[in-house]
């Protein structure tokens, strides 16, 4: 997954990496490589990807739903001065 919440699969690497052998100059006389399951493996350890699960709430939000509510919650803080809103987690106040 990357930083957005895209799910990024081994498939979509390979498909990538094809992608941009073919739109890379320097590489249009070469013959083009499979990117097998080795390949993947080799440059998943090369630039420290690994498989991250998604734990409690996070693997379950309807991300449609979460939008609504937080155009909902930020008209509800309008309603209030800066300094009277604060944020309290599940670890403490933040």
């Amino acid at each position: 997954m990357n930083r957005k919440g895209v799910i990024v699969t081994g498939y979509i690497l390979k498909e990538m990496a094809s992608s941009f052998w073919d739109k890379l100059s320097q590489y249009s006389t070469l013959p083009k490589p499979v990117f097998s399951e080795g390949w993947l493996i080799n440059f998943k350890a090369r630039h420290a990807i690994s498989y991250k699960r998604r734990y409690n709430e996070a693997a379950t939000v309807d991300r449609i739903q979460l939008k609504s509510d937080l155009a909902s919650i930020r008209e509800e803080l309008l309603r209030y001065y800066l300094n009277d809103i604060y944020n309290i987690d599940e670890i403490g106040l933040f």
